[in-house]
């Protein structure tokens, strides 16, 4: 993974993701990663992965590498240019990371499914509550539905 995907992932996540306990402190890129935005990374990837956002790099810092489209939506969320469209869900954003992140991870992971509902949320791809519920917005389900699709037709 390149310098410049290091610190674009590092820094969409520390802007999804702050730290509870440095309010009002700004750390650096390095620091948010010493302070566990490394593991919360790293744990992501096979969700990002799942949804055609990510490709697992063992190479790269975070085992994971984003791919063009995620660079694309991190792009279009910078420039104010993200879609935030209705959703009736009545699934939790963090129980479906939950459901993908078990398997993939093993019992420890549940624990950073809200902090990644945060992250799609803050891409647009999650649209957080008034009450604090996450859902998922339409794009996400447009993500998962086109994976599971590519998946059907590789079983064939």
């Amino acid at each position: 993974m390149s310098n410049n995907e290091t610190t674009l992932l590092t820094s969409v996540f520390e802007l999804a993701c702050p730290h509870a306990d440095e309010s009002n402190v700004n750390l650096t890129g390095a620091e948010y990663l010493d302070k566990g935005g490394a593991d919360l990374i790293e744990v992501a990837g096979p969700v990002f992965e799942m949804l055609g956002l990510g490709e697992i790099d063992e190479q790269s810092t975070f085992g994971w590498r984003p791919t063009p489209r995620l660079i694309r939506i991190i792009a279009e969320r910078a420039a104010g240019l993200t879609n935030e469209s209705e959703s009736n869900s009545a699934i939790s954003l963090s129980d479906i990371l939950t459901v993908l992140l078990t398997p993939a991870q093993g019992e420890a992971a549940p624990t950073y499914a809200d902090d990644i509902a945060d992250v799609l949320s803050f891409l647009g791809l999650g649209k957080t509550l008034s009450n604090g519920y996450c859902e998922p917005a339409g794009p996400l389900w447009k993500l998962i539905l086109e994976r599971l699709l590519q998946q059907h037709s590789k079983d064939k």
